[in-house]
């Protein structure tokens, strides 16, 4: 507690000493700052977006600093940041051809797409640290600089621990320890005619495995937060190491007519350790060769070499491409490397008639197979409507893997998804409302059963997510933000059953934020709360990194409240927030069957940003 007092004494030194210093001196002129400083992602060169963002200094929501807040609770985890994730809901892959099939810790990186290209000119730092309840700390780092005025620099850090929840030693206990950086460069000749971006990312995402709590001699649910509880893992880990070499260029003609390639080159290696498999073994389904040790080694190296063309024509943007791809994959305990070359061809048409209207169809074809991926989005000023429809393969691990603990050989077909996205916009003056439809359909759809064994189920499935987003506003400075979700399911029985989503799903924010001291200081102060009901939620392996089918385990509905202060001074963010607070004495919610929810705590946060 001593390192968020001293944080929380700084944080008050911090507001005393700037609202000080601009009470006194309101004739100084910030030179650069978030309104003079833009940036695109690459998606916007990609495709000619002539777009650009200012860096962000809201403080709505600025509270919500882990994955599963940021993504408004729509993912199930093992109930620690860091943990293993999947979104609760049905969400299709952006890959069509192969992929390794380990998904649970891609959203702890820091992908290419994600990278800001900033047009400064100063240099631009985002410094960003997080003091968590349960020791959860994170910083986070940017850096941008331009070296000329077209040629920039800039790298990214992201550095997270998290301490154990259950069966902890103590302070420094660490169930999670993530790092993640990248650096990259771009540069752009004088006349714009020429782009190259060069860059290299590197994540190494290391977790604790508990294996859920040990539940021998539980009379009931309650038992599951007693400090005196045990998890049912001893000395066991799993990790995934992802490094990434990513090249795009691009020459333009003239407006109508350029030249682009993209290249990156990927190695993704996961990790499963028990060194001590005789002590676990009552956790394990089958021990089949080895009753002293587990080690999993799984990689997949993707290299990926993508060709277009590319241009505009008044409103309209086009392009056309051919993409190379070549996938080897390896596990430890078989001795062969699959090996697959992939060809695709694709292209997008779109047109933009400023703020009427907004038109895109895309769509791309694996020559190997047929797989194929069709997309159309169109938008006006009072609704929106998106399709896409896709078939894919499955991943390596759903047709062939052997290990200590399991051996499967497989030979599915595509998975073929529907989805459909209609948002509808009620302008009122002080009331946003935004009724919305989600519906998948799908076929064929691979999953882990109850045996955690890969299955395709036969037949359809459709899912349907009605919802409404209905914000208020009283006055000048009250909000009331609302996020509700309906789901339910048709189709064939084992194709709908695959399924596990709460039917009901709430999320609300109620805040007051107002401007103070002359408009010098910012803050925002409320309560927010997340709701859904009870269901069979997916159970999780660690052997394999996958969640399953079970109908053991029912998770109760639940419902936690946040109370929370943000406060922006210049260039200065912090929140002060209590998580959890209505959890009562040795009570609590379940992430995931066997494995509690974060408990009640404070936590602190800051973001500082420099543009010198």
């Amino acid at each position: 507690m001593s390192k968020k007092l001293f944080f929380l004494s700084f944080l008050m030194l911090l507001i005393a000493s700037n609202l000080f210093s601009q009470i006194l001196d309101d004739s100084t002129q910030t030179v650069y700052d978030a309104t003079t400083t833009n940036f695109k992602y690459l998606k916007d060169i990609k495709f000619n977006r002539n777009v650009s963002s200012h860096p962000d200094t809201t403080i709505t929501g600025f509270e919500r600093f882990s994955p599963m807040e940021k993504n408004r609770y729509k993912l199930q985890d093992l109930g620690l940041s860091g943990t293993s994730t999947k979104p609760m809901f049905y969400k299709p892959p952006s890959i069509i051809g192969k992929t390794s099939g380990y998904y649970t810790y891609s959203m702890f990186g820091l992908p290419v797409e994600d990278i800001k290209l900033f047009d400064t000119r100063s240099p631009h730092t985002d410094l960003y640290v997080v003091f968590g309840s349960g020791n959860r700390n994170i910083t986070d780092i940017s850096f941008s600089q331009n070296i000329k005025p077209n040629w920039n620099f800039g790298f990214n850090l992201l550095w997270h621990t998290m301490d154990k929840q259950i069966s902890s030693t103590g302070r420094g206990d660490n169930a999670v320890r993530g790092l993640s950086y990248n650096f990259y460069m771009y540069y752009w000749t004088p006349d714009s005619n020429y782009f190259a971006l060069g860059a290299y990312t590197r994540m190494n995402h290391k977790v604790a495995e508990s294996g859920g709590v040990d539940t021998t001699g539980f009379q009931n649910n309650n038992d599951f937060f007693n400090d005196n509880a045990e998890v049912n893992l001893e000395e066991v880990s799993s990790s995934e190491l992802n490094v990434k070499y990513y090249l795009y260029q691009q020459y333009q003609l003239n407006p109508a007519f350029a030249i682009y390639n993209e290249f990156y080159s990927s190695l993704i290696t996961n990790y499963f350790s028990d060194p001590q498999v005789s002590t676990n073994q009552e956790f394990y389904d089958r021990i089949l060769f080895n009753t002293t040790e587990t080690w999993n080694k799984n990689k997949i190296n993707d290299i990926t070499n993508e060709a277009g063309v590319k241009g505009d024509w008044k409103k309209a943007f086009y392009n056309a491409f051919y993409r190379y791809r070549q996938v080897r994959f390896y596990q430890n305990y078989l001795t062969d490397v699959e090996n697959k070359t992939e060809g695709y061809v694709g292209g997008s048409l779109r047109y933009d008639n400023d703020s009427s209207y907004y038109l895109m169809v895309e769509g791309e074809l694996l020559l190997n197979n047929g797989n194929h991926k069709i997309r159309g989005v169109y938008e006006n000023r009072f609704w929106e409507l998106s399709y896409q429809r896709m078939m894919y393969d499955p991943g390596f691990i759903h047709e062939r893997y052997f290990s200590n603990h399991y051996e499967w050989y497989n030979s599915f077909g595509s998975v073929q998804s529907d989805n459909i996205r209609a948002l509808f916009k009620i302008p009122l003056k002080k009331i946003a409302i935004r009724p919305f439809l989600n519906l998948s359909m799908l076929k064929n759809y691979i999953y882990f059963g109850p045996d955690k064994m890969p299955k395709q189920a036969s037949g359809f499935a459709q899912l349907y997510s009605p919802g409404i987003d209905l914000n208020f506003q009283f006055g000048k400075y009250l909000h009331w933000d609302n996020q509700f979700i309906y789901t339910f399911k048709s189709g064939d029985e084992e194709a709908r059953d695959v399924f596990r989503i709460p039917p009901i799903f709430v999320n609300s924010s109620i805040y007051y934020s107002r401007f103070m001291f002359n408009e010098k200081l910012l803050m925002s102060i409320g309560v927010n709360g997340h709701y859904q009901s009870n269901y069979f939620a997916d159970g999780y392996d660690p052997v394999t990194q996958q969640f399953y089918l079970q109908n053991d385990f029912e998770l109760p509905s639940y419902f936690l409240a946040n109370v929370f202060v943000n406060i922006k001074i210049k260039t200065v963010r912090l929140f002060l927030k209590y998580a959890y607070i209505n959890q009562k004495a040795g009570r609590g919610y379940f992430a995931t069957p066997y494995y509690p929810g974060q408990p009640k705590g404070l936590d602190l946060g800051l973001s500082w940003m420099f543009y010198d």
